[in-house]
């Protein structure tokens, strides 16, 4: 298809037309595009290119090169100057580089796609402070463009696309001596392209599927937690005194009443006593209690300073106290989604005394959350209740949601009830309106900490660089507004924090996260090393060194792992990694011999890397890309990194058949996830009868 002006008279030229096989280069006032009557739309000095005339008038399209970009100040300016100056000359090759299609233009639908992916290349490259020419220099900048390549089945196209334009920078140089930025070095477009080899089968299946839900933020990810965590304790300390302040309002007309508004007293006599006549209000004023009174006298002064119960008109609105427990409910419901990573539905139906215990010998008693899902049988929802392993931190959000119900709703069914009738479940911030709310009475503490800033834009960009988060209606992201929280970015924010803090091992995620299939959990956990660890974030000096302790104590853990299973192996070592180090000690010169200590200091500096698996160990110190929920298969067939064997008669192989035929226990036979099981035991014990011979 030939880029021609169908809108316009064909006396008109073409904005450019190659000559003898060279490329003209663009003059400040070089005419990109006309509008339908001929006149010019715009010209190449233009931020934005309009290329409306061209196109379908139900898509039109339009190349705006600064709008994913930050608002210029001081410090930016000249390096946003540069970045678009880059991106107007390589989009203007693209688009007239003779060799393509003989002769023709890239169509419009082409154009608009390579230039999505300009966009999130010009994104890293700002928030890295480079311009595109020196992109490939940087190994963090190429980290970044992987990993924004890999997080989703649509990205992969978006990886395509980079290689291209990495591609078509060395052509133009070639061919016609004119230097365009590179974006990878010859080394990284090798790697990029064998990256994406892995993602071609998942793109042909998930094609044009939406982007998926984005993850929080980490620093709004952790003040959400605080701060719910803050109302939720806050509120458990004056409940019963809540609850007869609740009891008072909607037994006595005259409680928690103005003589100012008369018309609220009467309606509220009206509804207790419909067949009798209320006496003046002069009449009743000595029986009224004002919401200061009531305050003071039940000692909650303190709480609603702290929670204050404000609306447009009055000091001490009734509405205010409604949305402030309604704020606390949902409060309690964001702690159970944090710390259980249950799905939407799955909390929705909880039911009071919903926490179990189980005594675990050697660590002791831990709790779960016992609930139905729909997930793991062929009915609506599980007959039985499963249990979703959870910690401590969780039970006060629990006692409030019980608390709760007991004060406004005690007839229900559900921990979080409706306001209707028995039968209903509240919908949790299915609203702008009530997500400020809620946000609203979350920040009384701290104003600034749920708006978005700067800082967490630039984060999700390192996390996804090609999606537009600057300019996606459905998240509004403007820096200085709150974040719009959705039901289920939740149980993604837990599962990539979750991989983040090393505390959580993938079989473990699938199981707690009730997935269909391997691919489901992968889903979560992609991308998880390009957010930051929440376990790092501290407020004061004094929380580093926990955290420091901490990250020690787990080294030292995995040094006592690696001497247990690696040097103190009862038999040979297998796999990729384990023939490697199996090599080292048949020769008795490695370090790591030398005992626990030394093993210790090694992994504290990088050297060696070792964590435990289902069926044995691996020694890769970045995320698996390969690495499924079922931990058998990719370990076993070959990884270069899994360390296998060292163990009498196969017993972690063993163990984990025995952990997988336990899960069955809690499936349905006939239930996809049961199949999968399934397979993965019999597959173990082929492996086991061959060890055997």
């Amino acid at each position: 298809m030939n880029w021609l002006p169908r809108f316009i008279d064909a006396t008109f030229s073409d904005p450019l037309c190659p000559e003898g096989g060279s490329i003209q280069h663009p003059k400040p006032g070089h005419i990109i595009s006309r509008d339908k009557e001929g006149r010019v739309a715009s010209i190449y000095s233009d931020n934005t290119w309009d290329y409306k005339a061209y196109s379908r008038p139900s898509n039109p399209v339009r190349l705006n090169f600064e709008s994913q970009l930050p608002e210029r100040n001081e410090r930016n300016c000249v390096l946003i100057d540069e970045i678009i100056s880059e991106m107007k000359l390589i989009m203007f090759y693209f688009i007239y580089e003779p060799s393509h299609s003989g002769g023709k233009r890239q169509k419009l639908v082409t154009l608009s796609k390579y230039f999505s992916t300009l966009r999130g290349l010009s994104v890293i490259a700002h928030n890295d402070n480079k311009t595109l020419s020196e992109l490939h220099e940087s190994n963090f900048s190429f980290a970044k463009i992987l990993s924004s390549c890999m997080t989703n089945p649509n990205s992969f196209r978006k990886g395509v696309e980079v290689i291209q334009f990495a591609r078509l920078s060395i052509y133009i140089k070639e061919s016609f001596d004119i230097e365009l930025p590179r974006f990878l070095t010859d080394k990284n477009i090798e790697r990029l392209d064998r990256s994406l080899d892995k993602n071609r089968s998942n793109y042909q299946q998930h094609q044009g599927k939406d982007s998926r839900t984005p993850l929080i933020p980490t620093r709004i990810y952790a003040n959400l937690i605080t701060q719910c965590s803050e109302l939720v304790v806050d509120f458990l300390k004056v409940q019963d005194r809540i609850e007869e302040l609740y009891k008072s309002y909607y037994s006595n007309p005259f409680y928690w009443a103005s003589p100012l508004n008369a018309s609220s007293i009467y309606q509220r006599w009206q509804r207790l006593y419909p067949q009798k006549k209320m006496g003046s209000l002069s009449e009743v004023k000595p029986h009224l209690v004002t919401p200061k009174q009531a305050i003071d006298s039940l000692e909650l002064t303190g709480f609603f300073e702290k929670h204050p119960v404000k609306t447009k008109s009055t000091e001490h609105g009734w509405v205010a106290v409604e949305r402030l427990l309604s704020a606390t409910q949902d409060a309690a419901r964001i702690l159970i989604f944090v710390y259980t990573g249950m799905r939407h539905h799955e909390c929705e139906i909880l039911q009071p005394n919903c926490v179990d215990w189980i005594d675990i010998p050697s660590i002791g008693k831990l709790p779960l959350v016992m609930a139905h899902t729909s997930k793991m049988t062929n009915s609506n929802y599980s007959e039985s209740k499963l249990p979703w392993a959870t910690c401590e931190e969780v039970l006060p959000a629990i006692k409030a949601a019980e608390a709760l119900r007991s004060i406004r709703q005690p007839n229900s069914t559900y921990l979080f009830f409706g306001d209707s009738n028995d039968d209903s479940i509240r919908n949790l911030i299915d609203s702008k309106v009530q997500r400020e709310i809620l946000f609203k009475v979350l920040s009384e503490t701290n104003p600034e900490a749920l708006r978005v800033t700067e800082e967490d834009i630039v984060e999700l960009e390192s996390f996804d660089a090609f999606r537009d988060w600057r300019n996606d209606k459905k998240l509004a992201l403007k820096a200085g507004e709150y974040w719009h929280l959705s039901k289920h970015q939740f149980r993604r924010s837990t599962a990539v924090y979750s991989a983040r803090s090393g505390k959580v091992s993938l079989p473990s995620l699938k199981f707690q996260f009730k997935h269909l299939s391997e691919s489901m959990t992968m889903l979560y956990r992609e991308n998880s090393s390009m957010a930051k660890n929440i376990l790092r974030l501290a407020d004061n000096q004094e929380g580093h060194l926990v955290i420091s302790d901490y990250m020690n104590e787990i080294r030292l853990i995995e040094a006592l792992e690696f001497d247990e299973q690696v040097v103190q192996a009862k038999s040979k070592l297998t796999g990729g990694g384990g023939s490697r180090l199996q090599q080292e000690k048949n020769i008795g010169t490695a370090q790591w011999l030398d005992g626990p200590e030394e093993i210790h200091k090694l992994m504290m500096d990088g050297t060696i890397s070792y964590r435990r698996t289902g069926v044995g160990g691996c020694l890769s110190a970045k995320m698996c890309w390969n690495f499924n929920v079922d931990e058998v298969i990719p370990c076993v067939k070959g990884c270069k990194d899994a360390v296998l064997g060292g163990d009498d008669e196969g017993e972690r192989l063993r163990r984990y058949k025995e952990g997988l035929k336990i899960e069955l226990e809690y499936m349905d036979k006939d239930h996809p996830s049961a199949k999968l099981a399934q397979q993965e035991i019999e597959f173990i014990e082929l492996k086991l009868i061959s060890e055997d011979d």
